[in-house]
């Protein structure tokens, strides 16, 4: 076989299967044999509710399921948006590989594995209201979605500038598409206000410590650390390069790559600022890391590409090794 077609076979979804069912026995084998594997940070960063509190049997099969609607969107979103440029299922078997590194905790339901998949929804509403300034509700759904997640972990509200800056990539900035946004963001506050759900006394200020602080880094498992770190390398690098092809695109083809990128810096700086809640920024910053250098491997083609796609699967193959065996 010659090794354009092995590299091809990569792009493929039975490769994606593969490497998705290979990272699920990982994750389940992490929850297994030890919960603070699984449980890279846990903190509490509610404005006002906590997150959901199932566990046990009931919390894998939740997470199970958002890490499937994860995937599931990411191939949707390319499918309809083409934003890799091409038919490629790469990315979820990337993505699910670096799940699989930095092992979430199965037990409990995490905030980041609700995050993705919103933000995720989030874009799609985004990317189908493209140049059509009268397409409101797909931004106020968006703006609402946020500010729901807002009150179960604050790390919603740090996309929101995000958001805004996507309405002008769109080609939708517009007072009328400014004020669906301010009143998506409004209206699920308004409501429990008014239902006497929530009051001033019930809102917590979250406690944001970012990565100078030196107690952050001797809390956290030092290999986490270093699985995240490369990971968001991967995706500072792939960006890099990817621009060099991006800028020859079409306007519309830009303005996606555009808010994939604007999504991917927001991530990392929101991992730098909020340092202490690193946990719930993982799941996102692995979906950025796995569009981006899937994309990169679409703009690049070379035959033996699968030796890069295998190397960077053994890093993190290696990494929760290391992590289940120490």
């Amino acid at each position: 076989m010659r090794h354009q077609q092995i590299s091809r076979m990569f792009h493929k979804r039975p490769a994606a299967v593969l490497m998705v069912v290979a990272a699920a026995v990982a994750m389940l084998l992490a929850h297994l044999l030890s919960d603070e594997v699984a449980n890279p940070v846990a903190s509490q960063a509610s404005l006002i509710y906590s997150s959901p509190l199932v566990s046990g049997g009931w919390a894998i099969v939740v997470n199970g399921v958002l890490l499937l609607g994860t995937m599931g969107l990411m191939v949707l979103i390319n499918r309809q948006f083409n934003i890799l440029r091409a038919v490629s299922y790469l990315d979820v078997g990337l993505f699910a590989l670096m799940q699989a590194a930095v092992p979430i905790a199965l037990g409990t339901v995490n905030d980041g594995l609700i995050i993705a998949p919103v933000l995720l929804v989030c874009m799609h509403r985004m990317f189908a209201s493209y140049g059509n300034s009268d397409d409101v509700r797909g931004v106020f759904l968006s703006f609402f979605l946020l500010s729901i997640g807002a009150m179960v972990n604050y790390a919603f509200a740090l996309f929101i500038p995000a958001m805004w800056l996507m309405l002008a990539q769109m080609r939708i900035f517009t007072l009328r598409a400014f004020l669906a946004s301010a009143m998506g963001l409004l209206t699920p506050w308004i409501l429990l206000f008014g239902f006497g759900a929530v009051t001033p006394h019930t809102l917590f200020l979250p406690h944001i410590r970012s990565i100078f602080s030196v107690s952050q880094w001797l809390e956290r498992p030092m290999l986490i650390t270093a699985a995240v770190g490369f990971t968001a390398l991967l995706l500072i690098g792939s960006v890099m390069l990817n621009v060099l092809k991006t800028i020859a695109y079409n306007a519309r083809a830009r303005a996606f790559n555009g808010a994939l990128n604007l999504v991917s810096a927001f991530t990392i700086l929101a991992m730098i600022v909020d340092f202490g809640n690193l946990g719930v920024y993982i799941p996102l910053l692995n979906v950025c890391a796995a569009y981006q250098l899937t994309h990169y491997f679409v703009n690049y083609r070379y035959e033996r590409q699968y030796i890069a796609v295998l190397t960077i699967a053994a890093i993190y193959i290696f990494s929760f090794l290391w992590q289940i065996i120490l």
